[in-house]
């Protein structure tokens, strides 16, 4: 096996609070990464981690967890891959997109740019997207075909199973 396998393996056979806690890392991860990103995309030049700057991270942070939180995205993160879960995911994310655009681009606040408001969800919505079919995909696809087992299966004919 190769060791990604290996880790696919190891991790599915951890318990469930430490698959939901990798997933917040990342999610926190991206967050952060999403709002120093559409910094830079706004000013044009990388900027220096001040109070402003983590404000608006904190600000994202906490909301885009408490929005995921209501919609459940955290309870069934490996069981589920499917149309309904990217369908909640994003829902949640213009749960989130239009909060955070009317807070930070419609309100605002002094010194942070209101396109920041705009720029920061589809951003994020991108990188969330991204992540969750990229980690799905591979987690589906190293399951399915990549790993062998040493079982073998047997054929087998169910006959009568009718309405007669």
């Amino acid at each position: 096996m190769f060791k990604v396998e290996l880790f696919v393996l190891w991790l599915l056979g951890r318990p469930r609070y430490f698959k939901r806690s990798i997933v917040l890392l990342l999610d926190c991860f991206l967050c952060m990464t999403s709002v120093y990103f559409s910094y830079f995309l706004r000013l044009e030049k990388w900027v220096e981690l001040d109070q402003l700057v983590l404000f608006v991270f904190v600000s994202s942070l906490m909301v885009f967890l408490a929005v995921f939180h209501v919609f459940g995205l955290y309870r069934a993160i490996f069981r589920y891959n499917d149309k309904n879960s990217s369908k909640a995911t994003l829902q949640a994310l213009c749960i989130y997109g239009i909060s955070f655009a009317i807070v930070f681009g419609g309100i605002g606040f002094d010194g942070i740019p209101r396109s920041l408001g705009f720029l920061q969800p589809i951003i994020l919505g991108c990188m969330v997207l991204l992540s969750r079919y990229f980690i799905g995909y591979t987690f589906h696809f190293l399951l399915k075909t990549n790993i062998k087992t040493n079982e073998k299966k047997k054929n087998v004919i169910i006959y009568g199973a009718g309405k007669y």
